[in-house]
């Protein structure tokens, strides 16, 4: 839920920022089948009934290296890195965990969540968490819309979103590159007129004549 509502907060800043909600609908990303492959996935393991619960939270890890593979295809999109470090930190959590991401207590009780569940969750109270810091340690408040838990990961993800939206619609809330080294004009240095280590100054300054056009030009 904090994904989504960052997508529709992100969305509804374009317009308000000089962008262009269509040239969304023009980006063509590579390997999309395969991000709806790994979502669909994920609604596998926590809705398909009669499914063993052994399989659920193997399905749900199984779904981010395959959610990856976009996301490596896809690395030249503006947010992508952001969007992939935040899905690793995520998996890095879950599989510490057995599968399921761990949430705090305090998360869950501030975002109106209950502690306990008879069926799998991906977020859930976990005794004696590994890496819990990297869990759902965040909380959007019960009386918000879309009020839920969220991760260190989400953030990064969240973040990589907002990136992704606004760099490909063209507003001004976009990372404008500035121009690097290669982009600086550089001084012409004149090295093939210096004379080299070990060698006579004389024979360096090339032919006669030469030289002297050379050094008249300097005064």
């Amino acid at each position: 839920m904090f994904l989504v509502a960052i997508v529709l907060i992100s969305a509804l800043a374009v317009p308000l920022l000089g962008g262009s909600l269509s040239a969304l609908a023009d980006v063509r990303p590579r390997l999309a089948w395969i991000l709806l492959l790994a979502l669909g996935l994920q609604v596998v393991s926590l809705s398909l009934p009669g499914l063993p619960e052994s399989l659920r939270p193997l399905i749900q890890l199984g779904s981010y290296p395959i959610a990856g593979v976009f996301v490596i295809a896809n690395r030249h999109l503006p947010g992508m890195l952001l969007i992939g470090l935040g899905a690793l930190l995520n998996l890095i959590a879950m599989s510490a965990n057995g599968g399921v991401m761990p949430a705090s207590a305090s998360a869950l009780d501030r975002a109106g969540l209950p502690l306990h569940r008879d069926s799998y969750v991906n977020s859930a109270l976990v005794r004696e968490p590994r890496l819990g810091f990297l869990g759902d340690v965040f909380a959007i408040p019960e009386p918000v819309p879309l009020h839920n838990v969220f991760s260190v990961g989400d953030v990064s993800i969240g973040a990589g979103v907002v990136v992704a939206v606004h760099g490909l619609s063209g507003s001004r809330l976009r990372v404008v590159r500035r121009g690097g080294r290669h982009a600086r004009r550089r001084r012409y240095r004149a090295r093939h007129l210096r004379p080299r280590r070990g060698r006579d100054p004389a024979t360096a300054a090339g032919p006669p004549g030469r030289g002297a056009d050379v050094s008249e030009g300097r005064r």
